[in-house]
């Protein structure tokens, strides 16, 4: 029997809890798999201060078994239950959906508007929570299997770039929310747990190319510590990256270096940073090899791993239980249908592109002509479970790659080589003043060089997400079970970081949770515009009595965003981040407590008003060279400032744009029409315009 219900609406966007105090930010839905239809690339944004971040279009949870007797006693040979990757399913009942956290959720506002990452209520607060926060998830499913569900994050920088995921599922007999037990005999028989990861390129650098890395077109999948060959880590993985588009022809767009603006992402940025500098994988912590044996062995989990073509019927309700089963979950390639084929895919996809494994230097088309791209697979099993009998999965969800510093300096450093793939570049990755000549050799981790093509420089994002699945491994290995992590030395969060615009100066107040000690000092980081364009600076280091800052090195006319961290003790060195810093340095909260995703600037010289908008008179006025227009909105709304002549011709749009606060500025006109042509002396207005409403002053220019 094939168990899927009526493609019902998810409550997916609705129900979305976001574990987002890291680099790494990611949803977790209740159904345990986000669909394609409910948030598509919105997930495991990172790093997640840049704009256009996310890499996950789609995703899929699937539970397949054999010789399983439904609730009226039929006997079927095989069952499947899916949700996603396409196709939405009620066969998986949420009954539990919880955002945990150490601390009360920190307060961030501007000019009283929420302004953090994700507008979430914390269910729990747990001083002795394992983590900085835990998202707890329960689930029953049409086959009688429970899952829980744990996904943990950290503040702590050095381990902010993963998320640990630990899964439950126990064979309890029931099969919907109530308590009573449908199935209290049922044994659940070589049960297979299976997901699909449709992972892309991060969404700004996806349109340096045919557009279509959106939703992983051009998906690199590869595998390492699956038995097949040497790898240079002693985990098994797998992860993807946004490959070789021979399409775009304009140049190599490997790493996708923003040479050209993109409208929809990347309007004003052209200085070549690398934008698509990042890999993004699952590897796996531990995995019962059986429900008899709670050992893992990386040659016995997961059964099978591998790649599926996104496009196939399988996305959606197109394959009989047994199709799903044994082609989709154990794969094409395995022995049952392919003389010497592997439940573990191989050669791996990225392998079948490129032959050779030369992938900084690409020669074929990473998509095979298909256009939905390939995702990622993981199953484990075969399990049989009795009633109350359960095996346990813990994986760590990580996406990581070259700083922002060195996506920078290394696209620059491309663009003034007019774009040439051989081109050395060279870049001080470790900060030791030496660029290091050994020879690029992908076959290693963490290799070392400093002198490298800008392919090869973006091939090395493997190190980096290599490195963060390291420690994840070696926090799972020190803790063993997820109640003995040792981030106690990291300072909390403030309880509150707020910033109100004046005329003069941008006001920073906080305060400590009640009951937290000060902290040794505060540090104040700013930007200007995006951190798409302008790196984070310190700001102030301030005593940890301290509770304010007025910013008043700020100007006019521009949006400017914030983060406070608490800094504690100097730490005894640890080389892995965990009892310590590996220089010993004190530890700091983490940023994403207290970033601001809504722009500050200076207030205008006009109050807000109760609804609509409102533009007061100009001056100059008359003028000659400019002229300064001050104006409010009540946000949210739609707003239009355009300036029209006497007969209502429109000579310029200032502001076209949507405003999701309440928002007072001046606005500067240089007296010239949308082409840039001065226009002549005469009676102009300026209209201000929102879904309420329109406002209008008159306006003189003497020429």
């Amino acid at each position: 029997m094939f168990i899927a219900g009526s493609p019902l609406v998810s409550v997916a966007q609705v129900d979305a809890l976001w574990l987002d105090i890291g680099d790494l930010h990611n949803l977790y839905v209740p159904e345990g798999a986000v669909v394609e239809e409910d948030m598509q690339n919105l997930g495991m944004q990172w790093p997640a201060n840049l704009r256009f971040s996310g890499h996950t279009r789609s995703e899929a949870f699937w539970i397949g078994v054999k010789d399983w007797t439904d609730e009226e006693g039929v006997l079927n040979e095989y069952s499947v239950i899916h949700h996603g990757p396409r196709t939405p399913s009620d066969a998986f009942i949420a009954v539990e959906h919880r955002l945990v956290s150490k601390w009360p959720e920190t307060a961030v506002r501007v000019n009283g508007n929420f302004a953090g990452s994700n507008e979430q209520v914390i269910d729990d607060v747990n001083p002795d929570l394992p983590a900085d926060r835990m998202i707890v998830s329960r689930m029953r499913t049409a086959l009688g299997i429970e899952l829980e569900r744990k996904a943990y994050a950290f503040g702590n920088a050095y381990h902010d770039d993963y998320h640990i995921i630990e899964r439950t599922f126990t064979n309890t007999g029931n099969t919907d929310t109530d308590d009573d037990v449908e199935l209290p005999g049922q044994t659940v028989t070589d049960a297979y747990f299976f997901n699909i990861w449709r992972w892309t390129g991060r969404v700004q650098a996806s349109f340096h190319g045919s557009m279509a890395q959106r939703w992983g077109k051009f998906n690199m999948v590869d595998v390492v510590g699956d038995g097949h060959e040497q790898y240079p880590v002693d985990f098994t993985a797998i992860y993807s990256w946004a490959g070789y588009d021979p399409s775009f022809l304009e140049w190599n767009n490997l790493g996708s270096p923003m040479i050209e603006p993109q409208e929809l992402t990347a309007p004003t940025d052209t200085i070549g940073r690398m934008a698509g500098m990042s890999m993004q994988g699952m590897m796996i912590l531990h995995a019962d090899n059986s429900e008899s044996d709670q050992t893992y062995d990386q040659a016995v989990q997961p059964k099978a791993m591998g790649f599926v073509d996104m496009d196939d019927i399988f996305a959606g309700d197109g394959y009989s239980p047994i199709d799903f089963y044994d082609l989709v979950i154990l794969g094409r390639e395995n022995p049952k249908h392919v003389t010497g084929g592997s439940f573990r895919m191989f050669p791996h996809y990225a392998d079948r592109i490129e032959p050779e494994g030369l992938f900084w230097e690409p020669s074929f088309d990473a998509s095979l002509g298909k256009q939905g791209g390939h995702g990622s697979t993981i199953a484990y099993g075969p399990y049989t479970l009795d009633i109350n009998e359960q095996v346990r999965v813990v994986e760590a969800l990580v996406a990581d790659g070259l700083s922002y510093e060195a996506a920078t300096e290394i696209g620059r450093a491309f663009k003034r080589s007019g774009a040439d793939d051989e081109a050395l570049i060279e870049f001080d990755a470790n900060g030791d003043g030496v660029i290091s000549d050994t020879p690029f050799d992908y076959s290693t981790f963490d290799n070392g060089t400093e002198r490298m093509t800008k392919n090869q420089w973006f091939m090395t994002t493997r190190d980096s997400m290599f490195t963060s699945m390291q420690l994840a491994k070696e926090v799972w290995d020190r803790s063993n079970e997820l109640d003995t992590y040792l981030f106690d030395a990291v300072p909390p969060p403030p309880q509150f970081f707020e910033l109100s615009s004046t005329k003069n100066a941008i006001e920073l107040r906080w305060e400590t949770h009640i009951g937290a000690e000060d902290p040794v000092s505060w540090e104040v980081y700013r930007t200007s515009e995006y951190l798409d364009n302008h790196p984070y600076e310190l700001l102030a280091t301030l005593p940890g009595s301290v509770r304010s800052l007025d910013d008043t090195d700020v100007v006019k006319n521009t949006n400017y965003f914030y983060y406070l961290q608490a800094v504690g003790e100097p730490t005894v060195p640890d080389s892995l981040g965990i009892t310590g810093t590996p220089t010993g340095a004190p530890f700091k909260s983490g940023q994403y407590f207290t970033q601001t995703f809504v722009p500050a600037r200076l207030a205008s010289t006009v109050d807000v008003p109760t609804i609509g908008a409102i533009v007061e008179q100009n001056s100059p006025n008359p003028f000659n060279e400019s002229t300064t227009i001050p104006y409010a909105i009540n946000g949210p709304d739609f707003v239009k400032i355009t300036v029209v002549d006497l007969v209502g011709r429109e000579v310029i749009t200032l502001v076209d744009d949507f405003f999701e606060v309440d928002f007072a500025d001046d606005i500067v006109w240089d007296g010239r029409d949308n082409t840039g042509k001065r226009v002549p002396s005469g009676v102009y207005y300026c209209h201000v315009t929102t879904t309420f409403g329109r406002d209008v002053i008159p306006m003189v220019i003497v020429r």
